[in-house]
Order: C-alpha cells, then sequence, then structure tokens
C-alpha cells in the first residue's frame, strides 16, 4: 500500500499541469463577454473570468481607472472594471488580452465621450393666447423631441432636428383658468441620454406677473460694445414680482441711480442693463442666516448697525446667466434684497470679479441711490477701493502689498499710500488747470487707517465723496478710473485729454 501512495505521489506533478511541446501550460480559459462600454462619468461593469490556472489582464490602458483584480489563480473570477472621469467628446478604445497559459481571450475595452445636449429655456412660458416658443438647443448626438400622448394642447412645429438651433414649439389657446404644463424631453436616438424642458402655458389670471428666470433689457447701448449691467432680487416673493410692483419698482429705482451722477451719467450710450426676476419662497433677508430665498442674501451680524451682507454667489451668476451672459469678471452684477433695514457691501475676488448688495434704503440723504453709486458703480464698474476709515492704527505692510497689486491691475487708483506728488497714483492730475483740488490729502490719518498712511486725491472732509459717504459725487481720478473701465470693456481707445475735455465737472469743486 506504501508503495502505491509513493508512486502516485511521483505522478502529481506530471498530470496536474500538462504542458506544450514549449512548455506553455496548457489551460482552460473563457470570459463572459469580450467588449465592455463605459460611460465617461467613471461607471463600472463587470467581467467574469473562468480559468484552469494562473490568469492576468494584459495591455490596459492608462485611462482607465481601476481593474480588480487584474490576475488571479484558477477558478472562477469576477472583475469589476472602472472608468475615469471624461471630459472629452471623442469616444476612447483599447484592445485588453486575457492570458491563461496558452489560451488568450481579447477585450475590446471604450469608454464613451462626454456627451450632452443643451436646451435652453429651462422652462419655457407661453401667453394664454398660444402661439409659437422657440427652444435653442446645442446637441453632440442626434436626438428626438418627445411630447407625451396626453398632451393635445402642445405640438412640435419644426421638423428638423438640428445639433446647434432651433426647435419651435406650438401651443393652442389656454381657455382653463389655470396655468397647464408639460414636460418635454429631448432623448438621444439609440440612447441614453436625455434633456428635459418645462412647457408652461399661462392662463389669463397668471400673466401679468415675472416667473422666476424671467429677463427684461431695460437698456440697450448705443456705443460700442455694451457694458452689461445685470440687476437681481433676493426676497421678492410671487406677489412682489408683480408687473408694476415691488420688484419693478426696485429695478426702476437702480436704473436711474446708475446714471444719477457723474461720470455714468455720460456714459449712457455705452451700458446694457438687465433685470432678471428671481422668485423667493420667503419673503426678505435673514440674519447671520439665509432665509429660503432665491440668492440666500442675508446679514452678517445680528447687530442691525452691522451693514455687511453676504449671499451664495453660484446662486447669484446663475441669475446672471439667464441674460445669456457668462462673463463672470466683466458683467457688473447688482443685487437688491427687499428689505427696510440698511445694507450694503461689496462681495470682489482677486480675479476681478465683483458683486454688489444692497437694500431698499441706504444709510444717508441719498438712500438706495447712493449706497448703489457706492457698491455697483464705485466699487464693480470702477473698481475703486473704500475710503472711509475701517481700520484702526497705522497702515500695515500687508495693506500696502495688496494696494500695489491691485494698483498694478489699474483698480483701487483713488488711494495711495504714498503721499509723494511726484508718486502718488493720480499724479498726471497735479497741476493741470481745473483740478486745483486734486492733491495728497489726510495721509496722516482719516482715510481707510485711523492712524494714517494713506491719502486720497481730494480732501473728502470738505466735499464729501461717494466711495466715503456715499455722496453723490466721485473725485476726478476716481471719475477717470470708472471711464477707462468702461471704455475698455466697450472696445473704445481712451486717452486722457479727451477725459479732460469732456468731464463736466472740471473745475466744479
Amino acid at each position: 500500500m506504501k508503495k502505491v501512495l509513493f508512486f502516485l505521489m511521483l505522478l502529481l506533478p506530471f498530470v496536474s499541469c500538462e504542458k506544450g511541446p514549449e512548455g506553455v501550460v496548457k489551460a482552460e480559459l473563457s470570459i463572459s463577454r469580450n467588449e465592455i462600454i463605459l460611460d465617461s462619468d467613471a461607471s463600472v461593469e463587470e467581467l467574469v473570468v473562468k480559468s484552469s490556472t494562473y490568469w492576468s489582464i494584459n495591455d490596459i490602458p492608462d485611462w482607465c481607472g481601476t481593474i480588480r483584480p487584474s490576475h488571479g489563480e484558477a477558478g472562477e473570477w469576477t472583475v469589476r472594471i472602472r472608468g475615469r472621469f471624461y471630459e472629452e467628446k471623442p469616444d476612447r478604445t483599447a484592445v485588453l488580452t486575457v492570458v491563461a497559459g496558452d489560451k488568450s481571450e481579447t477585450l475590446t475595452l471604450t469608454q464613451r465621450g462626454h456627451k450632452q445636449i443643451a436646451v435652453s429655456p429651462s422652462v419655457c412660458r407661453i401667453p394664454s393666447a398660444g402661439g409659437q416658443a422657440k427652444l435653442s438647443v446645442d446637441s453632440d448626438f442626434n436626438y428626438d423631441v418627445i411630447i407625451p400622448q396626453n398632451c393635445s394642447w402642445l405640438s412640435v412645429v419644426s421638423s428638423e432636428r438640428p445639433a446647434q438651433g432651433e426647435i419651435v414649439l406650438e401651443a393652442s389657446k389656454n381657455t382653463e383658468s389655470s396655468d397647464r404644463e408639460v414636460v418635454v424631453t429631448f432623448a438621444q436616438k439609440d440612447g441614453e441620454y436625455i434633456k428635459e424642458v418645462q412647457v408652461v402655458q399661462l392662463s389669463t389670471a397668471s400673466e401679468n406677473r415675472y416667473y422666476d428666470g424671467d429677463v427684461k433689457q431695460l437698456l440697450a447701448a448705443k456705443k460700442g460694445n455694451g457694458v452689461n449691467i445685470v440687476l437681481l432680487g433676493d426676497g421678492f416673493v410671487a406677489e412682489d414680482l408683480a408687473y408694476g410692483g415691488e420688484f419693478d419698482k426696485m429695478i426702476a429705482t437702480a436704473q436711474e441711480a446708475i446714471f444719477a451722477c457723474e461720470p455714468m451719467a455720460s456714459l449712457k450710450d455705452y451700458i446694457n442693463i438687465y433685470a432678471v426676476a428671481a422668485e423667493s419662497k420667503e419673503k426678505g433677508i435673514g440674519r447671520v442666516t439665509a432665509k429660503n430665498t432665491a440668492i440666500r442674501a442675508f446679514f452678517r451680524s445680528e447687530d442691525p448697525t452691522n451693514l455687511t451682507m453676504n449671499l451664495d454667489p453660484e446662486a447669484a451668476y446663475s441669475y446672471m446667466n439667464k441674460a445669456g451672459l457668462t462673463d463672470r469678471v466683466n458683467t457688473a452684477v447688482l443685487v437688491i434684497c427687499n428689505t427696510d433695514e440698511v445694507g450694503g457691501t461689496n462681495i470682489s475676488w482677486p480675479d476681478g470679479r465683483c458683486l454688489a448688495l444692497c437694500t431698499k434704503v441706504g444709510p444717508n440723504h441719498n438712500g438706495l441711490v447712493g449706497v448703489i453709486n457706492h457698491e455697483l458703480v464705485g466699487h464693480a464698474i470702477g473698481r475703486l477701493d473704500e475710503g472711509y476709515v475701517y481700520n484702526s492704527g497705522y497702515v500695515t505692510d500687508e495693506y500696502k502689498a495688496t494696494l500695489a497689486e491691485r494698483h498694478a491691475k489699474g483698480w483701487s487708483l483713488n488711494i495711495d499710500t504714498t503721499n509723494d506728488p511726484t508718486q502718488v497714483a493720480w499724479k498726471h492730475f497735479i497741476g493741470v488747470p481745473g483740478y486745483e483740488k486734486v492733491g495728497c490729502y489726510n495721509f496722516e490719518g482719516g482715510v481707510v487707517f485711523m492712524g494714517g498712511g494713506v491719502c486720497e486725491p481730494e480732501n473728502h472732509f470738505i466735499v464729501q465723496d461717494c466711495m466715503v459717504t456715499n455722496e453723490l459725487y466721485f473725485n476726478a481720478p476716481s471719475r477717470e478710473q470708472i471711464v477707462k473701465h468702461v471704455y475698455e470693456l466697450a472696445g473704445v481707445q481712451y486717452s486722457f485729454e479727451e477725459f479732460i475735455a469732456n468731464d463736466k465737472l472740471r473745475g466744479a469743486h
């Protein structure tokens, strides 16, 4: 018996691993499929590998996220294949090889490109009388436009389905007492991509107000490229959005305020103004935390004497986008908050983005008009800096460095940290007839830092300035900076000589 067992043990190495003529192990190998398609958003697919011996997956491309396991011993294995996030549009493909001994199988791995379809507006409103509405389409694939079968009042007029172009819908008259709506689907042919658009046909009773995202152009530029200003409201509920209601009153006041003083009064022909309605669930704005409002604006402090405010920048910019504008740096945005508490703030970023906020009232006799000129015209359009004291002590090195960076960009040229008339940012005004009041004032204290170290071009203790007290007056270098920035955006050549010739306040103070 012992001899038989010993003989069988000697045979085991030879019968368990049969080899071919070149020493390669003969194997049995199968995979569950030979093609796998991954989506662009790092999707996961599974592959079943069955092998009678050690196996491995070879030729794995760099763009493939993970393959686990990529090798294993004899048996049945479930392999999970995950892609990376892929932002390009073309598909990408690689051929992988699964090898076990003398057997191999090919696996074609494809990751779909990032394809999409954009349709605007996302909510389409049609008046009760019916008629046509146009949807703008930008698609990476062929698509169908699908209206639910139970919707008899809406149809697709367009026979073509352009990759970039318009789809025209047509609605019959709405004789019902309420709005009616339907979801229209833009669906990829032979694919899974879809885009849904809400189509609302108003009733007669609901036509006399703005809806969330409605855009109204208040002013169109007559010269240059057009400098864009967007007016938004936060804390305005449905009743405030009635035509002629609270929102309309606020945007009318804001439009007048923008041109209430020089130099904007003389720059009106270069300006586009858009108003975008934002419907909030709650009226007004909160303190410390936001209410349920469209742009989520709020006061930063419980202290009512603290006028600083905050908001959700992405929400504000999403409403700006509804006006067809995408340039966050060069579009001036004002958010007017629906509250009778005093407030005003400028939120800015190093790249030049700037959001201006204010409430319906202001801290002095100029009210909302003064705040708008300070926050929107001064900060957002002119890139001017604060002139009032908000720091104790003497100017810091950190402030000097930050101001120098802004000066290098052509910003904040209404203040400086030197009182040398040959070096100060507005030195080109000094000695020019009509600008005798321009000099270097209050370096010893009273501008930005209580202890001194910052000077201003005109003495605001004698003639109050908008960037200090919200007065409807900008000093000469501030007026120049506003003009230069408007000209730059409008594509108009600027010259100092032309500024002097056209400055209506030359010699006024």
